[in-house]
């Protein structure tokens, strides 16, 4: 039972993978029916930015399914799990400004994955991680280096620091300045919503 189970997730989870590539591409060619997917237009680079994050995860749920380390997923699910919690506070947020149905929606589908991520947390942290090989030193570090950076990079984003929203910078995306608005910006920047 336990291995009809494992066999269940490896491939529903690949096949998660396989979805997640394929709205990468649509995404990084600016296809219609990937950024319809999205909550509101936006600029090419940031749908480029958005396809980058669904690669990884892409990837990394393939190689989760090919390898069945279930017990490595516990870190990722978590990951998941913080990123969809903000976009879902985020699209309840901007409802409250804007009133459209289509971000409530958008707010449930996070919400639910969230919910999902959490699940999928507690089940593969059952499972013990088999390869026990330490991790190189060089990587270890490199890995800290790059987690403070984007630590760093979220107290900005969050703090609105000069640095990250800048209003005379034409930074396009998620990444506007509070002021700055082009003819075409989406309503959901108006104000400051857009970082």
């Amino acid at each position: 039972m336990k291995t009809t189970t494992l066999r269940a997730a490896s491939y529903s989870i690949g096949m998660g993978g396989i979805a997640l590539l394929i709205l990468t591409a649509g995404y990084y060619f600016v296809m219609p029916w990937a950024t319809a997917t999205w909550p509101w237009p936006d600029s090419r680079l940031s749908y480029i930015f958005v396809a980058s994050i669904l690669a990884a995860i892409g990837t990394n749920i393939l190689w989760l399914s090919v390898v069945g380390e279930w017990g490595s997923a516990v870190s990722g699910a978590v990951n998941l799990l913080i990123a969809a919690v903000g976009m879902a506070m985020y699209m309840y947020q901007l409802y409250f400004r804007e009133e459209k149905l289509s971000l409530v929606i958008y707010g449930i589908i996070f919400a639910l994955f969230a919910l999902y991520n959490l699940g999928f947390a507690l089940w593969s942290h059952r499972f013990p991680i088999q390869d026990t090989r330490t991790t190189p030193r060089l990587v270890s570090i490199s890995f800290y280096i790059f987690a403070t950076i984007l630590l760093l990079v979220a107290v900005a984003l969050l703090t609105r620091a000069p640095a990250i929203s800048d209003p005379n910078r034409a930074i396009p995306g998620p990444f506007r300045g509070r002021n700055t608005r082009s003819p075409t910006e989406p309503d959901h920047l108006r104000g400051g919503a857009g970082l």
